[in-house]
């Protein structure tokens, strides 16, 4: 239930909040190594000394696409749930604003 606990949490996150857990410079470097093997698909003349912000927007990409399937396989293993002691009570509690 715990580890239930924690990919709803991780769901839960803004994708900027999980991209600063989950996804780090190296990996989204080695995805665009992967990815675009000839800087020309990027639109790219040469490979500049700062890729920060392709670097950045490849994290958040990575990020999103983790999180989607992360909020997938939380959405499937609701249903495979199984209490053999106690009870799970679930509760949604809404705030209404009147604008």
């Amino acid at each position: 239930m715990e580890a239930y606990a924690a990919q709803v949490s991780d769901v839960a996150a803004s994708v900027d909040a999980f991209m600063s857990d989950a996804i780090s410079d190296q990996t989204a470097r080695e995805t665009l190594a992967k990815e675009f093997p000839d800087q020309a698909a990027l639109g790219l003349r040469k490979l500049e000394p700062d890729l920060r912000h392709v670097v950045v927007a490849t994290r958040r990409r990575l990020a999103r696409n983790r999180q989607q399937t992360l909020a997938t396989s939380v959405l499937m293993g609701i249903n495979r749930i199984v209490v053999t002691d106690g009870k799970i009570t679930p509760r949604i509690k809404f705030d209404l604003v009147r604008r």
